[in-house]
């Protein structure tokens, strides 16, 4: 019985690392409020710094950057669900 549990659960483990290989990770929004206070209390921005954001997505890490201060940066991502397949760029 235990080695039948043991089985079943290396499967699964097995099964979601290669549902995410073959498909890709699934599309989670930042949260501009936490991202905000990421910013203003984490790490205030000054205008020395230089943000850079890999997989931009829909922008708001960037967005929420040049509110937070004097910037220079931007992102990069391939986004098909928001570029029409092409590669979206965000700079400040």
């Amino acid at each position: 019985m235990t080695w039948l549990v043991i089985i079943l659960v290396v499967l699964v483990v097995v099964g979601i690392f290669l549902g995410t290989a073959l498909f890709g990770a699934p599309y989670v929004p930042s949260r501009e409020k936490e991202v905000r206070e990421a910013f203003e209390h984490l790490r205030p921005l000054t205008k020395k710094d230089c943000v850079v954001d890999f997989g931009c997505g829909d922008g708001v890490v960037m967005r929420a950057a040049a509110r937070a201060g004097g910037w220079e940066g931007g992102g990069v991502g391939i986004e098909p669900d928001f570029g029409g397949g092409g590669v979206v760029a965000v700079s400040g």
